[in-house]
């Protein structure tokens, strides 16, 4: 079955059509402590057929970036704040961009 665009037409991907596009993805978590900017503007292409590795040191970010891109950062604490996920050129995650201050965590007693 091909892939509708949101107009109903079957969309044609060629070779350079990214298999899935990462475009400015920013995740921040909020603590009593303050806010912190886990993934900063983080932008990905990947064709099909490539494979990417992401590796860095524990607790670079890895796996909130991963999360982000699944849309499984829980909110609170955290809330991805700017960015868009496109799988086969077509909106998989979109946000807004938004301001990290404006959210609180908070502890329970």
């Amino acid at each position: 079955m091909p892939y509708m665009d949101s107009n109903g037409e079957p969309v044609e991907f060629t070779m350079s059509t990214p298999l899935l596009d990462i475009r400015k993805l920013t995740t921040c978590f909020s603590s009593p402590q303050g806010i912190a900017k886990a993934v900063d503007t983080v932008s990905l292409a990947f064709m099909q057929g490539e494979t990417l590795a992401v590796v860095g040191e524990s607790g670079c970010g890895k796996t909130v970036l991963a999360l982000s891109i699944l849309g499984l950062i829980p909110d609170p604490p955290g809330r991805v704040t700017e960015g868009s996920v496109l799988y086969r050129d077509r909106t998989f995650l979109i946000w807004r961009k938004t301001n990290c201050a404006p959210f609180v965590a908070t502890t329970s007693p």
